[in-house]
């Protein structure tokens, strides 16, 4: 029962920071096993340095890596995660990019770091609501009945439609500012 309560608390953890409203970053720079690469599933992007390293390992182990195969799969899809996950070999940062695993890879911490700026920057034009409720729909839309589905997008729109942020957005936008 503790075992059992234990990695119900873990897949809680791993489901309210895949589903924080912000844009999240996972940069790498070392190793990420296990929970590590769950982690980096979870973010939106994923930016790494040529030392990154990734493995689930668990199997390797007597484990199961549970909680983060729907997260791994989410990210790279099931014949990318199940070769990922039954296998337990390590990945470098390259093989990680071609699994869909890692978005970017830099020489160094430095340019890593520097990138992770501009990247920042580009998002402070962004309106937090509109951002949380996008990824709302990319979470969810999969999951909505496909007969459903405009009225659902239709929905999130007008909730955008109607928020303070879109009409100073769109304010800001006719007035060129």
């Amino acid at each position: 029962a503790e075992i059992i309560k234990m990695n119900e608390n873990i897949a809680s953890l791993f489901k309210r920071v895949q589903t924080l409203p912000q844009v999240l970053v996972a940069l790498v720079q070392g190793p990420a096993f296990a929970g590590g690469v769950g982690l980096v599933c979870c973010a939106d992007f994923v930016f790494a340095t040529e030392d990154a390293v990734f493995s689930v390992s668990e199997t390797k182990i007597g484990l199961t890596p549970a909680q983060i195969t729907p997260y791994v799969i989410d990210r790279i899809g099931k014949r990318n995660a199940r070769k990922l996950i039954l296998q337990g070999e390590r990945l470098n940062a390259f093989d990680a990019k071609s699994f869909g695993l890692v978005d970017q890879i830099f020489d160094n911490e430095k340019l890593l770091f520097t990138h992770l700026q501009k990247f920042q920057k580009a998002f402070r034009t962004s309106a937090p609501k509109a951002i949380a409720i996008t990824k709302q729909i990319i979470a969810e839309i999969d999951k909505v009945e496909p007969s459903k589905q405009v009225n659902y997008l239709a929905k999130k729109f007008a909730d955008c439609m109607l928020s303070e942020e879109a009409e100073e957005g769109i304010l800001a936008f006719l007035q060129k500012r």
